[in-house]
């Protein structure tokens, strides 16, 4: 899991780089490659360009942006278009480990739907105690980071959160 932790966190941090926030990371959108088990992130439809001239097709004044509602983080389900930068796609790749790791959401209560856990989110909820304690009890305490729901919450760069990936 640290491995494909640290891999997919270099993906996020190319996509920072050329300043690309993907905005559907979600386990549909991961493929690995036949030889080495190498993930890939794939589809980038729904991509957004932050450079100062790039030219947004996105409804600002939509309720809801656009993504999988289950891994999008709170300033994307809110449609806070200022906020929205790499640290949104840390928040689905989280997501995404989380229920790779543990079999579910950081915010999901055993028996909730995919709705209630996104309500949750979107709301600003607090990560289960379930979640929390398996991330600690699994040495991933990356993932607490990772899934705050407030943005200036999680890791600041995409550099400190490739070091949190020791592999």
């Amino acid at each position: 899991m640290r491995e494909l932790g640290y891999r997919l966190s270099a993906a996020l941090n190319y996509l920072a780089f050329v300043q690309l926030v993907h905005r559907d990371v979600k386990p549909e959108n991961i493929m690995f490659r036949d030889s080495g088990n190498w993930p890939v992130l794939v589809d980038f439809g729904l991509a957004r360009d932050l450079r100062p001239d790039a030219f947004a097709l996105t409804l600002t004044r939509a309720a809801r942006g656009p993504g999988t509602p289950l891994y999008a983080a709170p300033e994307q389900l809110n449609n806070l278009r200022e906020q929205i930068d790499w640290r949104t796609d840390q928040f689905a790749l989280g997501a995404v480990l989380s229920k790779a790791m543990f079999g579910f959401h950081p915010y999901e209560e055993e028996g909730d739907p995919p709705d209630v856990v996104a309500e949750r989110v979107g709301r600003y909820g607090m990560q289960t105690a379930r979640f929390s304690a398996a991330a600690a009890d699994a040495g991933l305490v990356a993932l607490i980071r990772m899934t705050q729901t407030i943005w200036d919450q999680r890791y600041a760069t995409p550099e400190e959160l490739l070091a949190a990936w020791p592999v």
